[in-house]
């Protein structure tokens, strides 16, 4: 069996962009950009997983960001996250809410993409007996 690795290396990642969908409006339409998420999550995060080389039960948690973003697509990671933490019998630690709205849009009105990344990250140590 290989050795985890805690030193905060991407080892796997996907993603999908959805400036094709909401370009035609000049801007994020919510609803759609909700719906695209949705339909995308979960072969993002089996793709970032499966470049990872790692199944969901291999995992040691999992996170889950809540911003910059917004909130109704937001909410689709999070459920995603919830329900492999779930599924799998995972930490997974509740994300403190963003501290001010933010733009989901970069500077040129492109919108962002669904992203999902396998980090290694450290391992807490054992608890004391």
């Amino acid at each position: 069996m290989p050795r985890p690795r805690s030193d905060g290396v991407i080892l796997g990642e996907a993603k999908r962009s959805q400036n094709e969908l909401h370009q035609s409006y000049g801007g994020v339409v919510p609803g759609l950009a909700r719906d695209a998420h949705a339909g995308a999550i979960d072969a993002v995060v089996s793709e970032a997983l499966g470049a990872a080389g790692l199944q969901p039960g291999a995992l040691d948690a999992v996170g889950v960001t809540m911003g910059p973003g917004l909130e109704i697509c937001l909410r689709v990671g999070f459920h995603a996250a919830r329900n492999i933490s779930l599924d799998h019998e995972l930490p997974c630690p509740a994300p403190p809410a963003p501290s001010r709205p933010r733009n989901e849009t970069d500077g040129a009105g492109q919108s962002r993409s669904v992203e999902c990344r396998t980090v290694a990250t450290p391992r807490a140590p054992p608890a004391a007996p």
